[in-house]
């Protein structure tokens, strides 16, 4: 085990044990590992702060600071499309379905809000993603949620679920929990069973076709989709911002599906195809009430999914370290101006994996998470 991996265990373990904040970990660590730290503080690192939770089983919360992932001002990656920047080309957008449950058996209905397959040129969007660390260097949001089985409809409930919460607790390896959790620590939808939100195995959905994670509402004193129901918490107590950190009031979603060569076909059609998934995300947050539950921890909205681009060519090997390589999905995305860096509202970069076809992250099976990270934006 390399001398970083080795630092980056000890404190995920000081982190589980004690929930102190990274830099006072010196008060559990040995003398030699005071050394090591001592010595690490000497090189400049961007510290990434993770989450991760198993779907279909909330018993556990493996929230922890991962390895620093640090791109050097002028890193450039292989293009990943040779598609040229502003031409975007609309794919048909799609309901899961008219009825109160869904179908996965059933093609989606058409609506009419847009998703593009990739982004206009990322200088036409007015505003920074968040505030500037150094030149040419970005902080940014990022959440991930992989697709491990056709048949199961988790992938839609880690997707929403880490949205909803890197905007309600978006912490940093400095300030953690920098947001709303509870006496346990647990994230507003850690505790909820999204199993109390089906019907025969299928999820409830809004009339529009949408659903996504339950989450817990102080209001209520349990867990909620408003508008199809509440219960399912098994948690301690109601939710505080402990630190009295600004959450992320509003958000613009880009999601980028990323697999190997053949995932996401973008003219697939039905179930975990990035169609659906695309526009069941955005209708669920566009078309319905499910973020007015939110309100109580200040996210207002709007929140909207802006557009997706598919990468296929990005290596994921196998058990790879989610919070590493998605950050290179990402910068790819952004290298090859497919993604954007600036928008109305704060982004989000949200990776949808396809691990049927490509490989399981070191989270899976059946994992999510979310993230600060640093992002290099091209000359």
């Amino acid at each position: 085990m390399c001398l970083q991996n080795l630092v980056s265990t000890f404190r995920a373990f000081a982190r589980k044990n004690t929930r102190v904040n990274p830099t006072d970990h010196h008060k559990v660590i040995t003398p030699f590992l005071v050394m090591v730290i001592i010595l690490l503080s000497l090189v400049t690192y961007s510290q990434s702060a993770s989450s991760s939770v198993t779907y279909g089983n909330k018993s556990t919360d493996t929230r922890m600071n991962d390895s620093p992932f640090r791109l050097p001002f002028g890193t450039g990656f292989t293009s990943i499309t040779t598609a040229a920047a502003d031409t975007c080309q609309k794919i048909p957008i799609t309901n899961a379905t008219k009825t109160n449950l869904i179908d996965l058996t059933k093609p989606a209905a058409p609506t009419s809000i847009p998703v593009f397959t990739c982004t206009p040129n990322p200088q036409s969007h007015p505003n920074l993603t968040a505030g500037s660390v150094a030149t040419n260097q970005i902080k940014a949001r990022m959440a991930f949620a992989e697709m491990i089985s056709y048949k199961s409809f988790d992938v839609y409930y880690a997707a929403t679920e880490e949205t909803i919460e890197d905007m309600t607790n978006p912490y940093t390896p400095k300030t953690d929990p920098a947001g709303w959790t509870n006496n346990g620590d647990y994230e507003i939808s850690d505790a909820c069973d999204e199993h109390i939100f089906m019907n025969n195995g299928k999820p409830k959905t809004y009339p529009n076709g949408a659903f996504g994670s339950p989450y817990y509402s102080n209001s209520d004193k349990e867990c909620i989709i408003p508008g199809l129901g509440k219960g399912g918490y098994s948690g301690k107590g109601d939710y505080h911002n402990a630190n009295k950190i600004p959450v992320i009031p509003s958000a613009d979603i880009f999601i980028i599906f990323w697999g190997v060569p053949g995932s996401w076909n973008a003219n697939a059609t039905g179930s975990n195809t990035l169609t659906h998934i695309s526009t069941t995300i955005n209708n669920l947050f566009t078309g319905t009430d499910y973020i007015s539950g939110l309100k109580q921890y200040g996210v207002t909205g709007p929140v909207k999914v802006i557009g997706n681009y598919v990468d296929t060519s990005t290596p994921m090997p196998h058990k790879y370290n989610w919070i590493k390589q998605t950050t290179k999905v990402i910068q790819n995305a952004i290298n090859t101006r497919n993604a954007p860096t600036k928008s109305d509202h704060t982004i989000i970069y949200l990776v949808v994996t396809d691990a049927i076809k490509g490989n399981k992250s070191n989270m899976a099976p059946d994992s999510g998470g979310h993230s600060e990270i640093t992002i290099t934006i091209p000359a």
